[in-house]
């Protein structure tokens, strides 16, 4: 729990900072259409996605027994890759709450799913990785999720429970927060709805700019992290 100013804000990357759920809808299609299965929209994607991302494939009806999990891995990594600088975008309201993070003194870390290299370009290319302490993502692209390096990360700095807060926009997202023992904030702009968030009981916001009202605010009564349920 929070009882003053967090110290710390640990951010997801994909679906929290940047909007590319319209651009994976897009490639997951691509990868149905080659084997003749059906095409999803948005909010089947959002109710389908979770991690590891293996599972997700197989909700949307790809059968690893016919092929092994590497051969879609590859060719959505190539398609999103290949697409990602021009159809993705930082969400609208990403910069100001950056800024408003390091006006305010608090330090800034990626904790991401994402492959490592990739990311480190994605930051440069948007501009914002002077933002940013530092940047912890996995080396390879098999998104089986990131509660291991979470514990590495957390070890790494020594960080005390009430000075970190986690935001992301999946369900995976409060897991690793549960893992490391600290709050959560989850925005429903992302890879998963609004409906799944709530599960985690846990607040859920509708977009970045409503993070430094609620922290400050949070800060300012001094108490622990209401649940939003609207």
């Amino acid at each position: 729990m929070i009882r003053t100013q967090p110290e710390v804000l640990i951010w997801d990357w994909n679906g929290t900072l940047l909007d590319d759920v319209n651009l994976c809808v897009r490639a997951v299609n691509a990868l149905c259409q080659k084997r003749n299965l059906p095409e999803i929209g948005l909010k089947e994607y959002q109710e389908k996605f979770t991690f590891p991302v293996i599972d997700y494939y197989r909700a949307v009806g790809f059968d690893f027994v016919k092929e092994p999990f590497e051969i879609p891995a590859l060719e959505w990594i190539t398609f999103y890759s290949n697409r990602v600088k021009h159809e993705a975008f930082l969400y609208p309201d990403a910069l100001n709450v950056l800024r408003w993070a390091k006006e305010n003194g608090l330090k800034q870390i990626i904790l991401s799913a994402h492959q490592k290299e990739m990311l480190l370009v994605l930051l440069e290319h948007f501009g914002i990785t002077p933002f940013f302490d530092s940047i912890w993502a996995l080396e390879t692209y098999e998104a089986k999720g990131k509660t291991h390096l979470a514990h590495e990360m957390f070890n790494h700095y020594e960080f005390t429970p009430d000075s970190v807060v986690l935001i992301g926009d999946t369900l995976h997202d409060h897991e690793v927060a549960q893992e490391l023992q600290i709050p959560c904030l989850l925005v429903a702009q992302g890879h998963q709805s609004r409906e799944r968030l709530l599960q985690a009981r846990v607040p859920v916001l509708d977009s970045l700019k409503d993070v430094p009202p609620y922290i400050d605010a949070w800060s300012r009564d001094r108490k622990t992290p209401r649940i939003v349920d609207k």
